[in-house]
C-alpha cells in the first residue's frame, strides 16, 4: 500500500492524514486491503474480546460503502464486493453487546445492509449474505449485553498497519482512540517505511527469465486443465444457496457465528 502511486493514496501524508480527492480506484483497493486487515486481525479464541483492528478495519470498509452509495457507483462494483460487505458487518456485529459502541456499529451495519441489498440487484449472492448478516444481527441483539468495551490491546506493528490513514472514514476510529493507553499509534515510522521501499528491489535478468518460465508452465497446465474439464457456471450466475453453500459464502468465514461464537 504504501508503493501506490499518488493518485491511488487514499489519504495525503500529513498531519491527521486526510483524506485525497476522491477516487473510485483507488476506494476500491482500500476495500480490499482492509477487508484483508478484517480477516488476518480474528482473535484465535471466540471467548476473547472483539479485535480491534478488525473493528477499525471493518468500520473504513462501511464508510467508503457509504461513499459508493452517495455517488450511485454500486453499480459498477464486481460480485466480489458482496463478500467484503459481509466481512466488515461481521466485525461489526462483535461489539453489538457492549452499550458504549453498538449505536456506532449499528451505523455502519445499516451502511452495509443497504449495500448488500443494492447489490443484490446486480448479483444474486448478495441476497444469501444480506439474509446471513440479518439473522446474526438477530441473534447477537437477543443476548445479554456484557457492559461497557473492554481495554484495548494495539501493539505498535498492527497500528503501523493504519499509520498511512486518518479518521474521515472510520466512525470507530475516535472511540477506539480514546482508549489506547498511549498517546498515538498511528505515527508513521519512516525508518521502516524506507526499509520496506528498499527492500522492492528490480529482480535480475535471471531472476526475470526464470519467473518467465513459471509463469508460461502455470498457463499452459492451466489451459490443458480446462480442455479437459467439463464446462461449469461462473459462481456469480449461481443462486445465492449454490454459491459457496447456503449464505453465499465459504463455511469458515460463519463457522464462529453458527457455533455462537463472539470472535469478531
Amino acid at each position: 500500500m504504501k508503493t501506490l502511486p499518488e493518485h491511488l493514496q487514499l489519504c495525503r501524508q500529513t498531519e491527521r492524514r486526510p483524506l485525497k480527492p476522491y477516487s473510485f480506484e483507488a476506494r476500491q483497493i482500500h476495500v480490499q486491503y482492509f477487508t484483508v486487515l478484517v480477516i488476518l486481525n480474528r482473535p484465535t479464541d471466540t471467548n476473547l474480546a472483539p479485535s480491534t483492528a478488525s473493528l477499525l478495519a471493518s468500520s473504513y470498509v462501511a464508510g467508503m460503502f457509504e461513499d459508493f452509495m452517495a455517488r450511485d457507483e454500486l453499480r459498477y462494483l464486481g460480485p466480489i464486493f458482496t463478500f467484503y460487505c459481509l466481512t466488515a458487518g461481521f466485525a461489526q456485529l462483535s461489539c453489538y453487546r457492549y452499550a458504549d459502541m453498538v449505536h456506532i456499529a449499528e451505523e455502519n451495519l445499516e451502511i452495509l445492509a443497504r449495500a448488500l441489498e443494492e447489490l443484490s440487484k446486480r448479483w444474486p449472492t448478495a441476497i444469501g449474505s444480506l439474509k446471513h448478516l440479518i439473522d446474526v444481527r438477530e441473534k447477537v441483539t437477543q443476548r445479554t449485553q456484557l457492559g461497557p468495551f473492554p481495554d484495548i490491546n494495539f501493539p505498535n506493528t498492527t497500528a503501523q498497519l493504519f499509520s498511512d490513514f486518518g479518521p474521515d472514514l472510520c466512525r470507530m476510529w475516535h472511540p477506539i482512540y480514546q482508549r489506547l493507553p498511549q498517546a498515538s499509534p498511528f505515527v508513521t515510522r519512516d525508518l521502516e517505511t524506507a526499509g520496506i521501499l528498499h527492500g522492492l528491489r528490480t529482480p535480475n535478468n535471471q531472476t526475470m527469465e526464470l519467473d518467465m518460465a513459471t509463469n508460461a508452465a502455470i498457463q499452459q497446465q492451466m489451459m490443458n486443465s480446462n480442455i479437459a474439464a467439463e464446462p461449469s457456471l461462473e459462481p456469480t450466475l449461481l443462486q445465492p444457496q449454490e454459491w459457496f453453500g447456503q449464505y453465499g459464502v465459504g463455511s469458515w468465514l460463519t463457522n464462529d457465528w453458527d457455533q455462537g461464537g463472539l470472535g469478531w
